[in-house]
């Protein structure tokens, strides 16, 4: 990106550092279906959360430019994250 893009301008800080401000961190589960998703939230959400709280305050802050992060479908899923 240019150095004259909103983005980089005062504006475009201060929007970026209030987004970045509502979240702790992004986690990535994998699942082969939106209901296997829920249905683990549902009976593990104490465990899921705590292991999460644990995890974000372990951690640095990173900041990086995607918004939305897309893995494909894998068979079977890999067992590491690489981009």
């Amino acid at each position: 990106y240019g150095d004259d893009t909103w983005g980089f301008s005062d504006e475009g800080v201060d929007h970026r550092a209030r987004f970045c401000a509502m979240w702790d961190g992004a986690v990535e589960y994998h699942f082969s279906h939106s209901n296997d998703f829920v249905a683990a939230r549902r009976t593990l959400h104490n465990e899921l959360s705590n292991l999460e709280s644990e995890l974000f305050d372990s951690v640095w802050y990173v900041e990086v430019d995607e918004n939305l992060i897309v893995m494909p479908n894998r068979n079977p899923a890999p067992n590491y994250y690489f981009r």
